[in-house]
């Protein structure tokens, strides 16, 4: 019950009661008046429903012999009160009836101010603020239910809130972030090559449980802190020299070339070609090369890294050789290459030993021992190969059965 403090108990309960009616056809509001006298709200409902000349209790007057009478006297007392009664019921009802109507609108309201934001700000503010919604509620001493009420409000189970209580809060995951930054750059300062996933394995094994992280959270500390370095472009193989078959020794270590047709070099290169906009990949190119005039003699685009495009390439070069009326069979034509397989290859040994020509091969792994092969391909790879160039690569490919005198390449170094 709520009781007001002006007037107190002054008043004998009948001239509160008169009080009460006459407050009310003053146009003060039903809860104020309730406010002002020290009665609950309910009992100014029902005085205030009560019949003009039943707001006021009169005294019991003596019996009379008269009993009919006294009896309906009492019946008519008896559906007044229920009168009262149901009206009162009706008023709080209507009222209920609003408050209701007036928390779905607020709670519609809400939702779609939740939604709007979510959609305008990209955060899922319901998935981020569920669990914090939830403490929030329960410090204040929520009056419409505990955790198992507010967990089926957002639609999780006990479990899932509780284990999220178990995980580190906003103010944490920045102290662990901070912690990392800083150790990854006294790190860094030592070994400044040092690898993320390296560096993630020596923190992980200095805070073994106190800061654990994860590998791609990790990760990502480095990369929003600009400390990730930049990975180096991974480059295709065009030798691979992990075979079982025979190799020779290097014959021009110490030989200057004089003449044409004296030593011819070859390798294979790859061509990064431009296919479009936004596709690129990567064409193979053989090439022999004279290494005293630095003429190409021979070349072959192809698709793969197989011994066919370099057995072509040579075929040219023969080709070209013969036309010029060049005998290479007995001018000592050496063929220096290194020792990947495609020149190690049955059939490339043997069409090199057919036309009476000296094979050479790299010792090692040096570039500088086949510098004039190495160096043809850096200056043919400068050049931004388009697809509209393959193609015409492609018409001078099957071009090269025919006199090719008009086809002679030779590359400035």
């Amino acid at each position: 019950m709520q009781y007001g403090t002006q007037i107190g108990s002054l008043l004998t309960r009948a001239e509160t009661q008169r009080l009460v009616v006459d407050l009310y056809k003053q146009g003060m509001p039903i809860k104020e008046i309730a406010a002002q006298v020290p009665v609950c709200l309910a009992t100014v409902y029902r005085w205030i429903n009560l019949p003009k000349h039943k707001n006021v209790k009169q005294k019991a007057e003596p019996k009379t012999e008269d009993s009919s009478a006294g009896g309906d006297s009492k019946k008519s007392v008896n559906t007044d009160n229920i009168n009262s009664e149901t009206a009162l019921l009706e008023a709080q009802i209507k009222e209920l009836k609003a408050q209701l109507r007036a928390a779905e609108l607020k709670a519609c309201a809400y939702e779609t101010m939740v939604n709007v934001a979510e959609k305008k700000f990209g955060i899922a503010i319901r998935k981020k603020t569920w669990r914090q919604t939830i403490d929030v509620l329960l410090r204040q001493g929520c009056p419409y239910g505990g955790v198992t009420a507010l967990c089926k409000l957002f639609g999780v189970s006990k479990q899932a809130y509780y284990k999220a209580r178990k995980e580190p809060t906003d103010e944490t995951k920045v102290l662990v972030e901070e912690i990392i930054v800083k150790y990854c750059e006294d790190v860094r300062q030592k070994d400044p090559n040092i690898g993320g996933k390296k560096l993630w394995f020596m923190f992980c094994r200095q805070f073994p449980k106190e800061l654990h992280v994860g590998r791609d959270r990790f990760a990502d500390i480095l990369s929003d802190n600009h400390l990730k370095l930049r990975q180096k472009k991974r480059k295709p193989r065009t030798t691979d020299s992990r075979h079982n078959l025979p190799t020779y020794p290097n014959l021009i270590k110490d030989v200057i070339p004089s003449r044409p047709y004296q030593v011819w070099v070859s390798d294979i290169t790859y061509i990064p070609i431009k296919v479009s906009d936004w596709e690129s990949g990567f064409a193979y190119l053989s090439l022999i090369t004279d290494a005293y005039s630095h003429e190409v003699m021979g070349w072959r685009l192809g698709r793969d890294l197989s011994n066919r495009p370099a057995l072509q390439a040579l075929s040219m070069a023969f080709r070209i050789a013969n036309e010029r009326g060049v005998d290479i069979c007995n001018g000592g034509l050496v063929h220096h290459s290194d020792r990947g397989v495609q020149y190690a290859s049955k059939e490339y040994v043997e069409k090199l030993r057919s036309a009476r020509i000296g094979i050479s091969m790299t010792e090692c792994g040096d570039p500088k021992e086949n510098a004039i092969a190495e160096r043809i391909n850096s200056t043919l790879k400068m050049k931004s190969w388009t697809k509209e160039d393959l193609k015409a690569l492609k018409i001078l490919n099957a071009r090269w059965r025919r006199p090719l005198r008009s086809t002679t390449i030779v590359v400035h170094i």
